[in-house]
């Protein structure tokens, strides 16, 4: 197997130094990649620059590919050599370099994603062949964010996995597919050295979630007025707007601080329904009704008796080991109680951890490995958190991996299922106001016309006065 280096398409395996190469990929994490580069010269010709592209091959498949983000150049004293010590990261950083300003309505997740690739990224030669569908958004507003922000925000409202490839390939997917290429089984080991290590790090046996806020059905709520206030507070921040009617008569509603001339205003997570201070104040004979549905708060708390009880008897102790969370992307209350029973599930045991080495490319974080070794007792679907490489001489790239424990029901797998098929209302950034900035030229042309004459001036001959002369 062999390593091969280009950088801006041109090879420069040659000045590549032996055991220098290392690929870093970390969940949640940009990929990146370092290695020292040596060019024997009496002077630096730049082999390498902040910018250039490199692209990375091991026995000629594509392993890391993205810019150049930083260069140190070195000469030791009186050697006509020069090192350059080169850090990159993967093409998925550009998503960074672009500001996006947009928003979409009644779109799926996969049009928009590939709208933000066609309207900012086609230049770079991005392209979104692995972007599936995804659910519809009902409206998403992308206030001058980041390329690579609106993408995680889709990714985490939807349940979705987004990465960049080494192709500038845009993919985006329902996590429970994406599976590594291959397992480690009894008839497959596919790895050179394996370690288990089970550790009470994350254990717990109580779980507590605080989530976002999920909506109420239908609440109705009456008022009286008293001929001097102008506010109403309701029970529950608003959700959606509401239904407000005087003594039975419909009424106007606006959203506070934005819509004008209406009888009564709101704003979203805002308990209070204002009327229109021009109107006239309602009275203790008149009666406020406001129908709406209002956000409440989720937290979740689940509990493994069983384990609680297990614990205490081992430790001589109560046995409880709690945990709490936040996760303000959860806005439904089903998916709020299985994610906190899906980690009181993941970290309710002993949690194993398994690193393991390979000679086989493929493996990237956030895949799911099917581990089933009997030996060791292991028969699971693993979460894999992180892949680094480096170069073996003689032999390529070796691989270090990182996998965590998740039940093969009801863990991993079942959780990203779920995230993505809750069948809710999908809104990123609703109430937030777009102003988009336009740049106008114009050319003005200024147009006058000159007219000149010419005078003799008046002369006299044989007068003078002291400071001051005239000669024609």
């Amino acid at each position: 197997m062999a390593i091969a280096l280009k950088i801006n398409g041109v090879d420069k395996t040659s000045y590549l130094t032996e055991s220098s190469l290392n690929i870093d990929g970390q969940l949640n994490s940009l990929k990146n990649a370092s290695f020292t580069l040596v060019e024997e010269a009496v002077a630096s010709t730049g082999l390498v620059a902040s910018g250039n592209e490199i692209i990375i091959e091991n026995d000629g498949t594509r392993v890391f590919a993205g810019p150049v983000k930083l260069v140190s150049e070195e000469q030791p004293f009186s050697v006509n050599a020069f090192y350059y010590q080169v850090e990159a990261y993967c093409f998925g950083s550009y998503l960074n370099n672009y500001i996006i300003a947009e928003v979409y309505e009644n779109q799926s997740a996969g049009d928009i994603i590939k709208n933000i690739v066609d309207t900012y990224l086609i230049d770079d030669g991005f392209t979104y062949a692995a972007v599936e569908t995804g659910p519809t958004i009902t409206k998403a507003v992308f206030n001058y964010i980041s390329a690579n922000q609106a993408f995680n925000e889709i990714s985490e409202k939807t349940g979705y996995g987004f990465y960049v490839d080494c192709f500038k390939d845009v993919h985006f997917f329902v996590k429970e597919t994406n599976v590594a290429p291959f397992s480690l089984t009894d008839a497959q080991k596919n790895c050179t050295t394996l370690k288990i290590t089970d550790t009470h790090e994350d254990y717990r046996n109580v779980q507590f979630l605080r989530a976002g806020k999920d909506i109420t059905e239908n609440q109705t709520e009456l008022f009286s007025g008293d001929g001097k206030n102008i506010t109403y507070t309701l029970s529950y921040p608003v959700a959606e707007s509401p239904a407000i009617t005087v003594n039975t008569v419909s009424k106007t509603v606006g959203i506070l601080g934005i819509d004008s001339g209406k009888n009564f205003y709101w704003n979203k997570d805002d308990k209070n329904i204002t009327q229109e201070p021009s109107d006239t104040i309602l009275i203790s004979s008149d009666e406020l009704s406001v129908t709406y549905k209002g956000f409440f708060p989720l937290i979740i708390k689940a509990e493994n008796t069983e384990e609680i009880a297990a614990r205490e008897a081992a430790e001589n102790g109560h046995g409880r080991y709690e945990s709490i969370i936040d996760d303000g992307n959860i806005d439904n209350l089903d998916l709020a109680i299985e994610k906190a029973n899906g980690l009181l599930r993941r970290f309710g045991k002993i949690s194993r951890i398994i690193d393991f080495t390979t000679f086989n490319d493929g493996l990237s974080e956030g895949q799911l490995i099917t581990i089933q070794l009997t030996a060791h007792g292991i028969d699971d679907n693993f979460l894999i958190e992180s892949v680094s490489a480096n170069d073996e001489p003689g032999v390529g790239l070796i691989y270090s991996v990182r996998a965590l424990s998740g039940e093969s029901f009801g863990g991993w797998v079942d959780f990203f299922a779920k995230l993505a098929r809750t069948g809710r209302q999908y809104v990123i950034r609703e109430n937030e106001v777009l102003t988009l900035m336009r740049y106008f030229s114009d050319n003005v042309l200024l147009t006058d016309s000159l007219t000149t004459s010419t005078t003799t001036p008046d002369c006299e001959i044989g007068t003078a006065e002291i400071g001051y002369s005239e000669v024609c």
